[in-house]
């Protein structure tokens, strides 16, 4: 776009020393002839788009007014990189000279040294925006990378909470069915055979009572086990946990009114960023109290945090925590947005059910 600008403002000046010639077809010819040939540059392929170039340096030869507009033809052997061609269009001009008047050549000098002007300007414009554009495209692929790698540090730290959780549930169903399961069943052993040895009618109705009681007992811990075997995160049970750190030093004001049927990556972009919103207030609020929500509703999940603690109003969202947040939100299709007042920071997420 920037050599067809410039090419315009040489087709001006060729233009003027044109219609200084006698008669009117003749100039509109000789610029007509000259637009087409340039711009016939720009449509050839690569390898032949010389080729109008050479061919209106020839002709210049044979007629020697189509030297006027010669500046154009030396800004095209330029913009191709094709210098030597340049001394066939100078052969013409100085064959020409002699025909012209004093003003007509030193319209087209003029126009020949502002032609060589316009292409390195122009040149060194569109290297500098060409260099511009790859430091912004590598700038975007290294976003794009931190971007990944943020996000595969996230879903790992979200697989070891899940797996932290699943290793702990499965230990304590372990001591269960290892401890107390083994006990039961020896008791049951124990008291079927007390069945069978009784002979006494008076304690044939204790005897099965107790059996039963085992039997009721048993059933509860398998059913136990299986729970806790189960892959479903308990999201209270962690959440409490999570804000267990900051009962030392705030008041917590926790209100949890959420589904155990809620998906799992819900469950943990939920977590997530309650762990991350926890760790920031424990490191940098000077509060005394901390209000958490999370509650559900017909089409999405809503959670808030605050605490008191003073603010200067501004929020720093390039910090890896604020974006950590937004990041886990965006990613489950929600929605974030951090807030803070003189006497009050707030966080603020919605994450769609659909996801």
């Amino acid at each position: 776009m920037n050599y067809i600008i410039d090419k315009l403002a040489l087709l001006l000046l060729s233009g003027i020393v044109v219609f200084t010639m006698d008669g009117l077809t003749r100039p509109v010819l000789i610029l007509l002839a000259a637009v087409i040939l340039s711009e016939l540059t720009h449509i050839l392929p690569e390898k032949s788009a010389i080729v109008p170039v050479i061919t209106a340096g020839i002709a210049a030869l044979f007629f020697p007014h189509l030297t006027t507009t010669f500046s154009i033809f030396v800004y095209d052997a330029l913009r191709l990189k094709k210098k030597p061609v340049l001394a066939l269009h100078l052969i013409a001009f100085a064959a020409a000279a002699p025909s012209f008047s004093l003003i007509s050549i030193a319209v087209i000098i003029i126009s020949l040294c502002f032609c060589v002007l316009l292409y390195f300007r122009t040149s060194t414009s569109m290297t500098l925006q060409k260099k511009i554009n790859e430091q912004r495209d590598d700038s975007e692929e290294v976003k794009l990378l931190l971007s990944e790698k943020n996000r595969s540090l996230m879903e790992k730290q979200d697989s070891e909470i899940y797996t932290a959780t699943l290793r702990e549930r499965n230990r304590i169903a372990r001591e269960i069915h290892d401890n107390v399961g083994h006990s039961l069943t020896r008791s049951l052993l124990q008291i079927g055979a007390l069945q069978i040895l009784n002979k006494d009618e008076n304690l044939k109705e204790s005897i099965d009572s107790i059996k039963s009681t085992l039997d009721s007992a048993m059933t509860s811990i398998r059913k136990s086990v299986y729970d806790l075997h189960s892959t479903t995160v308990d999201l209270e049970k962690l959440i409490d946990e999570c804000v267990s750190s900051l009962k030392d030093r705030f008041k917590v004001k926790l209100n949890y009114s959420i589904s155990v049927h809620t998906h799992t990556n819900i469950k943990l972009c939920l977590l997530g960023i309650t762990k991350e919103a926890v760790s920031n207030i424990i490191k940098h609020s000077s509060g005394d109290t901390v209000s958490i929500v999370l509650r559900e509703h017909p089409a999405f999940y809503q959670l808030v945090i605050s605490d008191n603690g003073k603010n200067s109003g501004v929020i720093h969202n390039t910090g890896m925590g604020i974006s950590s947040m937004r990041e886990r939100a965006e990613n489950a299709g929600g929605i974030f947005n951090a807030s803070a007042t003189d006497n009050e920071f707030r966080i603020f997420a919605t994450i769609p059910k659909s996801k």
